[in-house]
Formats: structure tokens, sequence, C-alpha cells
């Protein structure tokens, strides 16, 4: 995709959801533009704006909301994805860092449960 296209899709983007930052995967033969929706918008309204997307890149596109990802393919977006929009650099750094502090939080409560486990015979708190 040219840097033409990709600046348009950013904008059809930006001007019909509120986003403050917008990741894009690519595959073979599709493009997920995967944005921190307000939560006002709802899931029609990503669709409609994915066929639009789709049509003017001449592509199948999907906008995808990252509130609807569970914690591990969060880290998997906020890794491997290319970020194509952010409002301001300091948001894409304190999403990121909310990201992980989130996966910190659920490590720490496997290691309390496995110790718990080898404690009381049990991963339950009785």
């Amino acid at each position: 995709m040219t840097d033409e296209r990709l600046n348009q899709v950013i904008k059809m983007i930006t001007d019909s959801i509120l986003t403050p930052i917008i990741y894009m995967m690519e595959g073979d033969a599709y493009v997920e533009f995967i944005c921190f929706c307000d939560s006002q918008v709802t899931f029609e309204e990503l669709y409609v704006l994915g066929e639009k997307v789709s049509e003017y890149i001449d592509m199948p596109a999907e906008i995808l909301d990252i509130r609807e990802y569970d914690l591990y393919s969060r880290i998997d977006v906020i890794s491997n994805a290319e970020m194509i929009y952010a409002q301001d650099p300091i948001v894409s750094q304190i999403f990121a860092e909310a990201i992980f502090e989130d996966y910190r939080k659920d490590l720490q409560e496997k290691i309390n449960m496995l110790n718990r486990k080898h404690e009381s015979g049990t991963y339950y708190i009785q």
C-alpha cells in the first residue's frame, strides 16, 4: 500500500471514529486496522467503515477495536503490528505501558496461584 493510500485510510478512520492510536497488520490477502475506539462506537460502524476502506484499497480490510482482544492478543498487536497513527507519541507509550502492566498483574496472579497450590495443595482458597 502506498503512503498516499495509507494516509487516506488513516484519515478515513480518524474522521469516522474517535481513536488515539491505530495499528495495522497485513496478511497476504487482507489488512486489519486495530484501533482503541471510543466506547460509543458500535460493531456496525466498524463494519461499515471496514467496507469503505476495503473498497478504497481494493483489498479486504477490517477495522477492529483492541478492547475486544484478550491480553495476549493485545501484546501481540503492540509487539508485531505496525503503528500507523498516534494522536501523540506519549499516548502510544502510555497505551503500551498499560497493556504490559495488565500482563504483569496477570503473571503475578498466576504466581500467587502456584504458590497457593504449593503451600495448601489446592489452587483455590479454602
